[in-house]
């Protein structure tokens, strides 16, 4: 019995030893083919993107001017008569005209059209942060998913063997049936974890996919670890913020348009020439051709104020209405910084307090007990007590690792780290 006892002790001891990071796949790897996957063929970056060149389109269409206009008609065809011929002044007359913009109109709704393809690309940029930023973490999770079923394994398999010791000393009397009873209940609430494991794995592995949102669905390599380095000095705001940047390109549209708006109110200018044929008239007009020019100029100082004035207006609020906006939007960035920087932290000290001097504490006292317990010199509440404590140690350093990576991934968000494509490489770290 004491040798059975001391055989199991040590396979339990064998068996939670097992360091978590062994044939891990590449975090690191699998997060950037995560990454590059998306900015191929993600449905919704790339319905950003094309209307993004829609935008590029419009400002070549604002420099264009108005096609030139010709007209032909009868001119002063008599009522009565409506034939050629029969009054002086009548005839088939050919007229061109052409609208000219006002010098620097075209030019200023150019600059609008452009800076409007400029909010487009900041808003693709801020897209592409957010959903990468989304794959990340949810990966994170799906990796901590499969550590905690790991972990579970593991103790759910020394279980088993501890459990067959604690059977066979019963048998020969040296052991209390609740003793059995106890670790079949925590034997069942291992497997039922474990069955709570797989549906979560299906479960994130679905949001992931979504997530990565493309018609082309891919093997995910899950990783068995997670790496996270410690957090540096909280860092301020940095100019590169995506929603930030997507506040100040409104903004400078605002601008432009009040500058368009008041070349608008200046009136164009539209010249024209024509040429009259005509017929003679008998004893009253030898019938020469007629050629005519001039020019119309709209009379905008009537409605000028109420069309182009309060468009102006409008524009200027809108701007300041933005301002507020972008110092609304700075302040609550750079609190969200501050929060994920000390829960970047405090989540990095946890995991290192737990893998370096918990965990490592816990396992001694485990194997100190199983040792006692192999001998007889303990009792099976302090095994079962010490294989609990270790458990829930475990299970607290990779989650506490697993907040520490989803809170760098929160501060390289809010820091825009993901929304250029070339500085998107899948380095957490």
């Amino acid at each position: 019995m004491c040798r059975l006892n001391k055989l199991c002790c040590f396979v339990l001891l064998a068996l939670l030893s097992v360091p978590g990071g062994l044939f891990a796949n590449s975090y690191k790897e699998s997060i950037k083919k995560l990454h590059d996957q998306a900015l191929v063929c993600n449905n919704i970056l790339l319905s950003v993107d094309e209307k993004n060149k829609a935008l590029k389109y419009q400002i070549r269409t604002q420099k264009a001017w108005h096609d030139p206009v010709f007209d032909v008609g009868y001119i002063n065809m008599p009522l009565t008569e409506p034939y050629l011929g029969n009054s002086p002044m009548s005839g088939v007359e050919f007229r061109l005209s052409q609208k000219f913009p006002f010098f620097g109109k075209t030019n200023a709704r150019a600059e609008v059209a452009r800076a409007k393809f400029q909010v487009g690309k900041r808003q693709l940029e801020e897209k592409r942060n957010s959903i990468l930023a989304q794959i990340s973490s949810t990966y994170v999770s799906l990796v901590l998913n499969q550590q905690l079923k790991e972990i579970t394994g593991e103790h759910l398999t020394a279980l088993g063997q501890f459990r067959r010791s604690v059977e066979s000393g019963y048998r020969v009397g040296k052991g209390k049936q609740f003793q059995v009873f106890r670790l079949i209940t925590l034997q069942e609430q291992l497997e039922d974890d474990l069955l709570q494991f797989d549906a979560d794995e299906q479960e994130l592995l679905e949001k992931l996919t979504g997530e990565i949102n493309c018609s082309d669905r891919r093997v995910i390599n899950i990783a068995k670890t997670i790496p996270v380095v410690e957090p540096g000095k909280a860092s301020e705001v940095p100019p590169s913020n995506p929603t930030l940047e997507v506040i100040k390109s409104q903004k400078i549209v605002e601008l432009k348009s009040v500058d368009k708006f008041k070349r608008e109110r200046l009136p164009d200018i539209t010249p024209y020439v024509a040429y009259r044929i005509r017929r003679a008239v008998p004893n009253r007009d030898n019938g020469s051709d007629f050629i005519s020019a001039g020019v119309s100029i709209p009379l905008t100082f009537f409605w000028n104020d109420t069309k182009y004035g309060s468009q102006v207006r409008a524009a200027k609020s809108n701007a300041k209405a933005l301002e507020y906006a972008f110092k609304s939007e700075l302040e609550k960035t750079s609190r969200e910084l501050s929060r994920q920087h000390i829960r970047w932290r405090r989540n990095f000290q946890k995991a290192k307090t737990y893998e370096e001097a918990l965990i490592p504490s816990a396992r001694q006292t485990l194997d100190s007990a199983l040792a006692a317990y192999g001998v007889g010199k303990t009792d099976f509440t302090d095994v079962y007590l010490a294989e609990l404590e270790l458990l829930n140690f475990e299970r607290h350093a990779v989650k506490a690792r697993a907040n520490a990576a989803k809170a760098q991934i929160e501060t390289n968000a809010l820091q825009g780290v993901y929304s250029q494509k070339n500085q998107v490489n899948g380095d957490e770290t």
